[in-house]
């Protein structure tokens, strides 16, 4: 509970702009929120005009004093649903074709009379203020439009974004298709009669570097670099559009086995260096198997320690012996390296 000492508070948590200050239904304190300056999710609460609010104190009173944001990304969101568009019919054959030239004309609309609107406001208040900042490419828009599209086909952002470069700034955003929560009640029906739903067994999630270390361990294309090293990298790249993470991989590769090089003095003909090179890519893989080993070793031990911290006690059972097995795994295959190392 707030302390009924409290004249005012700030509401910092929610998004929405409000500009008038309000009693709150509890207590006697005041709440003013004034919002994110800047859309900050595509949602409608962040359609609303943006503000920032000017506080003044003279001993027990307050005053604020909300201030209208203009350089700021205009936004525009609207739903619709496809089941109500008589245009529209979902056994139509070129029916996509038809969706996105439906769709782009209604997002268009949506811009379009959010600026005639702002040009009305604008003129309404006539007075002309210098802007120390102004928003770069103005005319671009962020937009939203949900579509609850049932037995429509929902449509790729992709081939949509194209007819938004110009007009938006968040072109492969746009589109977002849902399903009404009673549609998706039927298919759910419709796709089991079941009464008891059966807990699916556990299915171990495969990444892009996953898929790529084990396509070139099997096929032994790196000679210079490890595959697990090439394939953290390359996974941060994706997920996490680390754009230098590649290039940062193959740099340290590269100075690495510079010094192993260097320090090898009698490697001065083509025939040694490469057996060098050979022995290079053997110690890497066996650093990489050992460190994997040791991830595993903690991660077994961390849930060891906190039962119950992945699902129920057979989860968490079967998740320990999945990486036992992997870990006996790794160690056997380091046992192999090393074997053929020393003959």
């Amino acid at each position: 509970m707030i302390p009924s000492w409290i004249d005012l508070v700030v509401w910092g948590h929610e998004h929405e702009s409000k500009a008038q200050v309000e009693e709150s239904l509890k207590g006697s304190f005041m709440i003013v929120q004034p919002g994110s300056t800047v859309a900050t999710s595509l949602v409608p609460g962040e359609a609303a005009p943006k503000h920032c609010a000017i506080l003044s104190i003279d001993k027990s009173l307050f005053k604020i004093d909300h201030i209208r944001l203009k350089q700021v990304r205009p936004f525009v969101i609207k739903e619709i649903d496809l089941a109500e568009v008589h245009e529209l019919n979902p056994r139509d054959k070129k029916i996509e074709e038809k969706m996105i030239k439906y769709l782009v004309r209604k997002v268009k609309e949506m811009i379009e009379n959010d600026r005639a609107s702002s040009r009305e406001e604008d003129a309404a208040h006539c007075e002309q203020q210098h802007q120390m900042f102004n928003l770069v490419r103005p005319e671009k828009y962020l937009a939203r439009l949900v579509v609850y599209h049932g037995q429509f086909p929902a449509i790729s952002n992709q081939s949509f974004a194209t007819n938004f470069a110009s007009l938006a700034s968040n072109p492969k955003d746009i589109l977002l298709f849902k399903r009404r929560k009673t549609q998706m009640h039927k298919i759910a029906s419709a796709k089991s009669k079941l009464s008891t739903p059966i807990r699916p067994d556990s299915i171990e999630e495969l990444s892009i570097g996953c898929l790529i270390k084990d396509n070139l361990s099997r096929n032994g294309s790196l000679k210079m670099f490890s595959e697990n090293r090439m394939s953290v990298a390359i996974e941060q790249f994706v997920k996490k559009e680390s754009i230098s993470s590649i290039v940062d991989a193959v740099k340290w590769n590269r100075e690495k086995l510079k010094s192993h090089l260097f320090e090898q003095k009698g490697a001065c003909n083509e025939a040694i260096i490469l057996e060098e090179l050979a022995k290079f890519s053997e110690k890497m893989r066996g650093e990489d198997l050992h460190g994997q080993i040791q991830n595993i070793q903690g991660s077994i031990a961390l849930m060891e320690l906190k039962p119950g911290s992945v699902g129920g006690e057979n989860d968490q059972k079967k998740e320990i012996e999945k990486l036992m097995n992997i870990m006996e795994g790794l160690k056997k295959k380091k046992k192999t390296k090393v074997g053929t190392k020393g003959k």
